[in-house]
């Protein structure tokens, strides 16, 4: 099992969302929608999110509610904003409108699953179909759990799927990994299993908009980073995709110095940062009467701090469009019945 941790290790840091909350100093004014921002969070949803999310038992009870508030509004908010950006949004995440249903469907795709930022505490198993056996290790704990203390979420399960697919290469009596989930097993034979990491900075004050726990602004950045670690979930190996993971920051594109040579940006039109940007550029836009001045001008920091990661190529051409096409899965196995053996 020593292969699948030191993969999953290494791509945990890879896919970090170490920057959705980071504030920049630049500001830029928003157009407002003063009649927007309002909704009814008691009218059923015409796509359900709340129900489809499952949290594992160890993600704490502030995470829970504060997400839960967060799946009302990806629910029942439409993110029309009668400007480019419309436009903009419909063609990165490849819908057919921005209705709060399609928003919500496209999501539903790509998480299923929310687990807690410690990664160590998760049993995994790699399967072996032919002694019908699981081989159970545990992830290792981080090296520098300070060094994440940045990390807004990380969608877990594109490390799990390559990990399965470097289990298979290295010894073919496996099939693919597995992760326990509330004492359940949820295979990663395929690329969108839904598994996504909460990161420290997910709920950290010092990392929300508003000092309003409930406030729409702090709704606002973490739903952009769920649509960010969402697009994390796409791609595949043949077109150069495979999950859009971000690119090391360059020194010369006016990266923030503690982010150079990190993998925390990236080179694509359509990656997790643009996903994000656009996002939350439309909550800006709508916030109406539920953003302070002050939270606006946060959450614009943010929105730059976001369209400064997506590195331009130094020729100047256009960023390339990269295939969104998941990677082909693996057959699943059933396991019942099988023995668990190690750890």
């Amino acid at each position: 099992m020593k292969t699948l941790n030191g993969i999953i290790t290494f791509l945990v840091v890879f896919t970090q969302v170490s920057g959705c909350g980071r504030k920049s100093d630049r500001k830029k004014s928003q157009p407002d929608i003063p009649e927007a921002g309002f909704v009814d969070k008691n009218k059923p949803a015409e796509v359900d999110l709340t129900n489809h999310i499952i949290f594992d038992k160890r993600v704490t009870d502030q995470a829970k509610a504060g997400l839960r508030e967060d799946f009302l509004w990806i629910e029942r908010y439409d993110l029309n904003t009668n400007a480019s950006n419309d436009k903009a949004l419909t063609e990165i995440l490849q819908v057919q409108n921005l209705k709060a249903g399609s928003l919500t469907g496209w999501l539903k795709e790509r998480i299923h699953y929310l687990i807690a930022e410690d990664l160590s505490v998760y049993k995994l198993a790699a399967i072996n179909p032919g002694a019908k056996q699981l081989a159970i290790d545990y992830i290792p704990p981080a090296e520098d759990p300070e060094g994440n203390k940045s990390l807004a979420a990380a969608m877990i399960g594109t490390a799990l799927f390559q990990a399965s697919g470097a289990l298979r290469r290295a010894d073919p009596k496996y099939s693919y990994a597995s992760i326990d989930i509330n004492d359940e097993w949820i295979d990663a034979n395929v690329l969108r299993n839904g598994v996504m990491q909460i990161g420290p900075a997910l709920f950290n004050p010092d990392a929300q908009p508003s000092e309003k726990v409930n406030a729409y602004a702090n709704s606002a950045f973490r739903v952009s980073v769920l649509f960010h670690e969402a697009r994390h979930a796409d791609g595949n190996f043949n077109a150069g995709s495979f999950g859009f993971s971000h690119i090391p920051c360059p020194a010369d594109a006016g990266i923030a110095q503690e982010f150079v040579g990190k993998p925390a940006c990236d080179d694509s039109a359509n990656g997790a940062y643009s996903v994000g940007y656009f996002v939350l550029k439309a909550y800006i836009a709508k916030c109406g009467n539920l953003c302070t001045a002050r939270e606006k001008t946060v959450l614009n920091s943010i929105l730059l701090d976001a369209l400064s990661r997506v590195v331009k190529p130094k020729d100047g051409s256009a960023l390339p469009v990269r295939d969104l096409t998941p990677e082909k899965g693996f057959p699943k196995i059933d396991i019942s019945g099988f023995t668990e053996i190690g750890s």
